[in-house]
C-alpha cells in the first residue's frame, strides 16, 4: 500500500483511527529535513497531498508512517 492509500484505510474503515498514526515526512529546513506530525493534525486528504493546517503537504513527501510505535509504511531509498 502507498501512503495515500494507508491513510485513507485509517480515515475511513471501521476501528481504524487517523488519529492513531504518526506520520514523518520530508520537510526542507527541519533538523534533518523531516519532520513527525500525529494522524489527528491532519484536516483533509487530497488527490496527491494532504492539508495540514495551513499546510498542504504531497503524499510523496512521506517517509515512514507508525502505528502505536509499529513502523506500517517507509520509503525505500532507490539507491
Amino acid at each position: 500500500m502507498n501512503p495515500r492509500e494507508i491513510l485513507i484505510k485509517f480515515r475511513w474503515s471501521d476501528g481504524l483511527k487517523l488519529r492513531d498514526l504518526m506520520i514523518c515526512y520530508i520537510h526542507r529546513g527541519a533538523l534533518g529535513d523531516l519532520k513527525w506530525i500525529g494522524g489527528g493534525d491532519i484536516a483533509s486528504l487530497g488527490r496527491s497531498f494532504f492539508d495540514c493546517g495551513e499546510t498542504k503537504i504531497p503524499y510523496h513527501r512521506i517517509v515512514e508512517i507508525r502505528v502505536e510505535g509499529k513502523t506500517i509504511f517507509v520509503r525505500r531509498s532507490s539507491g
